[in-house]
């Protein structure tokens, strides 16, 4: 059995079989999904809205591989977003994204690299010009068709306005790679964001 003092680390290849936050605590590892699920979870516990995010499949290519991620929404605070230097939309926030894969690789977890909200796009290792090409499509979660209303709803949110993608009643679906087909997930297009903050971090000087 794994020890609380154990780690939680990164193995591929694993969902859907070890994906659900029960199921990763207690294996101790995951997948990409699984992770971000995981982290998805805890933060929604503690009141802070997140959500899945992620790419069916790099450059549009089934072979290359797939991916999942997590965004996470800040309020409007009246200073510019650090993660990726864009200003808060009206009175609302933004949702930014977080890689909780590979922080911490089954074997190397004395260089383990957790991620924060404060870092640099470019600095995760997928938001790359190669990979945001114009051709990768990115899919967010939603908590449903109408999130709005769900999240107007949650106490510790009273008082957030959401920003304009989040307002829309979309019929986009959320891709799931291991789940080809199923069109039941309320999902948000987010391929022009990643376009924009990751399609130039080859060029950086």
């Amino acid at each position: 059995a794994r020890r609380s003092t154990q780690p939680i680390t990164f193995q591929a290849g694993l969902t859907p079989r070890i994906y659900d936050p029960l199921s990763v605590i207690s294996h101790g590892h995951s997948s990409c999904t699984g992770l971000a699920i995981l982290l998805i979870a805890a933060l929604r516990t503690v009141g802070i809205p997140a959500r899945m995010a992620g790419t069916p499949a790099w450059n549009g290519v089934e072979e290359k591989g797939n991916h999942s991620w997590l965004e996470v929404f800040l309020p409007a605070d009246g200073h510019d977003n650090n993660n990726d230097g864009d200003k808060y939309e009206d009175e609302g926030g933004k949702w930014i994204f977080l890689e909780p894969t590979p922080g911490i690789a089954e074997g190397e977890e004395k260089s383990a690299n957790a991620d924060d909200l404060d870092r640099d796009p470019c600095k995760r290792w997928f938001c790359k010009a190669s990979r945001f090409d114009g051709s990768t499509r990115v899919f967010a979660s939603r908590y449903t068709k109408t999130e709005r209303r769900v999240l107007e709803e949650m106490s510790d949110l009273r008082n957030l306005w959401l920003d304009e993608d989040s307002k829309r009643s979309s019929e986009t679906f959320y891709r799931m790679a291991w789940a080809v087909g199923e069109e039941h997930v309320p999902g948000l297009d987010r391929t022009e964001y990643y376009n924009k903050h990751c399609g130039e971090c080859d060029n950086r000087k």
